[in-house]
């Protein structure tokens, strides 16, 4: 494992934006490559994108991707259609979930990272893009070529690389947990406020600190993205933020130590208040309302319910797909699971009301805690957080202590936002 403290790395041009246009965003920048691009790809099933690809190949752009081997067919066929190289990452469990992008225009390089994929419903979406240029594009690059080479070393190397600009990766192949090792660490440095924003919130470790860090005192806020709107993954502590496509679930964060998922993922630590002010203003502004520990714990009970029956509801199809007759207790198992989910649903909105009410009440906003938001009362004397042992010792998915820890500190880069790192026993070697 190398030892690679201290180094520090200024990001250039660096910015980022909280934005319902991350569709258009990726078009103007894919728009201006000339000479190549090198991307990553989860999933894509949008017209206009499909056709910008398609432009970038009429233009003579080389390009080359990564793909989700679960999900590459349809792009792999226009892919081939384009004169583009392209491979996926591994095969099922292997899950490339990243989306990062380099392109090459006059020599110069510049990055786009963005939490969405390349589906209608992300017009809908609040997502994460930021874009970057220089030596940081370079680290980018050299990830995503990694990967595609499938070289392990080089994907490690690669990895350790990125995050000494806060770009930070989890790659289940080269067992790299810079962005889970970077998440764990913004939550045990937080000395006044927290927010956790994401679609999935299970991890018993990210809860487990999440508790601590109530119990000193921090406060702690969460978003229900489910319900408005939002699907970029965001954890606030203090003055830095991690965006990124890892939610907050094993299936991200345990990184390649889960048997039905192994999982790539890829997002950013930034340290700058003024660029954690303006995404928190966004929110506030989306009228997106703030729960607090509570509340949120009670908005991830309904939420089983709802994708207990997603997930039933889907093998009922694949039965039925495969000409395979659904037996009436399947059936009647279905029409329970939807009784379940309807009450459920119910049940949320009538909470989502209730918060709004007592928001109004009492001023919490994310860009605006009160003084006297409460502590999470399951981890006061940190007792609640104590009693998730069990469950961490029976996780047996979970990554084991020795994650090495990233701190953090600012630079200014002109009126841009800058980051700089300081890595100390790096991970994923």
């Amino acid at each position: 494992m190398a030892d690679i403290a201290r180094i520090t790395r200024e990001v250039s041009d660096l910015r980022v934006q909280l934005t319902r246009s991350s569709l258009g965003d990726f078009a103007k920048f894919a728009d201006g490559a000339e000479q190549s691009m090198a991307g990553e790809i989860f999933y894509l099933n949008h017209a206009p994108t499909e056709q910008v690809i398609r432009e970038m190949g009429e233009r003579g752009v080389s390009q080359r991707y990564l793909l989700d081997p679960e999900k590459y067919a349809p792009v792999g066929k226009l892919l081939d259609e384009v004169g583009a190289t392209w491979k996926t990452y591994g095969e099922v469990p292997f899950k490339n979930h990243a989306k990062g992008f380099v392109r090459e225009t006059g020599g110069e390089l510049e990055a786009f990272i963005t939490t969405g994929a390349f589906t209608s419903k992300t017009a809908e979406r609040l997502e994460f893009v930021t874009s970057f240029k220089g030596d940081a594009a370079a680290a980018l690059r050299g990830v995503i070529d990694a990967g595609i080479g499938a070289d392990v070393k080089k994907m490690a190397a690669a990895a350790r690389e990125a995050a000494k600009f806060g770009i930070v990766v989890n790659d289940s192949m080269a067992g790299a947990t810079y962005l889970t090792d970077s998440v764990f660490d913004l939550v045990k440095k937080a000395r006044e406020n927290i927010v956790v924003s994401t679609k999935i919130y299970s991890d018993p470790r990210m809860i487990k600190l999440v508790d601590e860090a109530a119990a000193r005192g921090v406060k702690v806020r969460f978003s229900d993205i489910r319900s408005q709107g939002m699907h970029g993954n965001l954890l606030v502590a203090d003055d830095s933020m991690y965006f990124g496509t890892a939610h907050f679930s094993p299936r991200s964060l345990a990184n390649g130590d889960l048997a039905y998922r192994k999982a790539r993922d890829l997002g950013m630590v930034v340290k700058d208040k003024a660029a954690v002010d303006e995404v928190l203003k966004t929110m506030d502004a989306e009228q997106m309302p703030v729960y607090l520990a509570d509340e949120f714990a009670q908005t991830r009970s309904h939420y089983q319910h709802i994708d207990e029956l997603g997930k039933y509801r889907e093998k009922i199809t694949e039965l039925e797909k495969a000409g395979t007759p659904v037996s009436d207790a399947q059936r009647a198992r279905l029409t329970e699971l939807e009784e379940a989910s309807e009450a459920a649903t119910d049940r949320w909105r009538t909470l989502r009301t209730e918060v709004r009410e007592r928001r109004d009440e009492d001023g919490i906003t994310f860009a605006s805690p009160a003084a006297d938001v409460p502590l999470d009362p399951r981890a006061v004397g940190v007792k609640p957080a104590g009693a998730l042992s069990g469950a961490l010792d029976g996780a047996k998915a979970m990554l084991d202590s020795r994650a090495g820890k990233i701190a953090l500190g600012g630079v200014a880069t002109g009126a841009a936002v800058g980051t700089a790192y300081a890595v100390s026993a790096g991970s994923g070697e």
